[in-house]
């Protein structure tokens, strides 16, 4: 799903996406506590999962990436290869795992399979 993210940003031709957890950790220690409260509402049961508050953790030499940040960068990554197809091509290709935010595949092989076929394609175009 988090892949899709950057797929989404190609296929309806748009700039960016804010991940508004990037580290949001405040007083939290994310290494002892993973589900926290939602700062809206407080000490209730409205709790944000595990990993929604940040995408890196506070690492002794630098900022530690998740898996969640890599799979946003190979999203992101995709998203900057889909464009160099015409967007009929892309879209086309595209739809075999995303159409839409709550429309997806989740199948790994699947995506390595298109993502394979665009980097096949990409070359093609480029020799």
């Amino acid at each position: 799903r988090q892949v899709y993210l950057g797929w989404s940003l190609s296929k309806f031709e748009l700039e960016g996406y804010l991940h508004w957890g990037l580290n949001h950790y405040k007083t939290t220690n994310p290494f002892s506590k993973s589900v926290v409260d939602h700062p809206a509402v407080p000490n209730t049961k409205n709790k944000l999962p595990a990993g929604d508050t940040h995408i890196l953790y506070p690492g002794v030499d630098g900022p530690w990436s998740t898996l969640r940040m890599n799979a946003h960068r190979m999203g992101m990554e995709d998203a900057e290869l889909f464009k160099q197809l015409e967007k009929k091509e892309r879209i086309k290709l595209m739809e075999k795992c995303f159409k839409l935010y709550d429309d997806y595949k989740t199948d790994v092989m699947l995506y390595r399979e298109v993502k394979k076929t665009l980097l096949k394609k990409l070359d093609q175009e480029n020799n």
